[in-house]
């Protein structure tokens, strides 16, 4: 306006502009239009489905700049290094491989159960060497691998982002921090085991036959018919799910709150019998970042049948385009003989649904 139109056009020539940019919308539309259908360029918006657009900041693509400089410069002693440190994270060693390698992995991510990753070449990924790692499966979309380890996934997660930043270390300080670390495993085995000991006196260990409760009110349904392949395949564990008429969340049976996720869409539990429990609300809402849901509990939380776990806004998320179904995983059914729903169609709260036999 100021240096075009109230100059007027006759010394500016303005109206020009308009013409001018008519035509080069004109051209932009069609040529984009037909470079992206051709070539199935994934734009925001066209992404695979499942798969998450990563924008980039500037400090992002400053940060990755400098992780690959020192990927060139020290990429030849890396083996080297982890074979002789016995302390190394061979967990985090085989995802790396796995993934082609450190210089394949773009970026790295979680949700309550998988590890999501974004490699630069798909072909570099080994499904088998993942699987190797503890995954109990691999789901791969484009360039996005999703890695199934179960609640446990933060803990990968966070072990794999140090193993990826530190371990290119040179020989000497590996050496030096050595003794340190195996006297950190010791102290941590010795949590552990105190760990151990106080489970084994909060659980029961006289019963036969355990039984979870419905956890919502709505429709009970086979894990097969859950629209999600870590679930329907039962990667994750024997269970059930609900499709939920109202926006609450119960807990299924007596026991201990181990984990609230930070996205509160997800919780697991264990119950007076051992049984380690994964309720997941709806699915692949780890993406609303916590939004339209509210948690009533807290991790390490005594817990009844039918208590208010989580209360979320059904409306809103339906209307983000997620859908509410809502398992419940056993995440340790190897531990069981047989797991059985026993209730399918409508379910109120507290009906039995599950049958678990030990």
């Amino acid at each position: 306006v100021l240096f075009g139109i109230l100059q007027g056009n006759a010394k500016t020539n303005w109206v020009w502009i308009i013409a001018v940019g008519v035509f080069y919308a004109l051209v932009y539309y069609f040529v984009f239009y037909y470079m992206i259908k051709r070539f199935d360029l994934k734009t925001p918006g066209r992404e695979i489905d499942g798969e998450e657009t990563k924008l980039y900041t500037r400090k992002d693509m400053e940060k990755q700049n400098s992780k690959d400089t020192k990927n060139n410069t020290k990429a030849g002693n890396d083996k080297e290094h982890i074979k002789e440190d016995e302390g190394e994270d061979l967990t985090s060693q085989m995802i790396v491989e796995g993934l082609g390698g450190k210089n394949n992995i773009s970026d790295i991510d979680c949700c309550a159960t998988r590890l999501r990753v974004t490699v630069v070449k798909s072909d570099l990924v080994l499904d088998s060497v993942l699987k190797e790692s503890g995954a109990s499966g691999v789901i791969r979309k484009g360039n996005g691998v999703q890695i199934i380890y179960g609640p446990q996934v933060s803990v990968v997660k966070s072990n794999l982002e140090d193993y990826i930043e530190n371990h290119q270390e040179n020989h000497e300080k590996h050496h030096e921090e050595n003794h340190e670390k195996h006297h950190e495993k010791h102290h941590e085995e010795n949590r552990e085991e105190n760990h151990e000991k106080h489970l084994e006196e909060y659980f029961e260990k006289d019963y036969k036959c355990i039984f979870l409760y419905s956890h919502m009110k709505g429709k009970a349904l086979p894990l097969e018919e859950v629209d999600d392949e870590a679930f329907s395949s039962k990667a994750l564990g024997e269970g059930a799910a609900i499709e939920p008429l109202d926006g609450k969340l119960y807990s299924p049976c007596d026991g201990r709150v181990e984990t609230v996720f930070d996205t509160k869409h997800a919780i697991t539990l264990i119950s007076k019998e051992g049984c380690e429990l994964l309720l997941h609300i709806g699915i692949d809402t780890v993406k609303l970042g916590g939004s339209f849901f509210e948690t009533h509990v807290a991790d390490g939380q005594q817990v009844k049948k039918g208590d208010l776990l989580i209360s979320f806004d059904m409306d809103e998320i339906k209307a983000a385009g997620y859908k509410l179904t809502t398992p419940i995983i056993i995440c340790n059914t190897p531990d069981y003989t047989s797991i059985k729903l026993v209730h399918t169609g409508n379910v109120d709260v507290g009906e039995e649904i599950i049958e678990i036999n030990k």
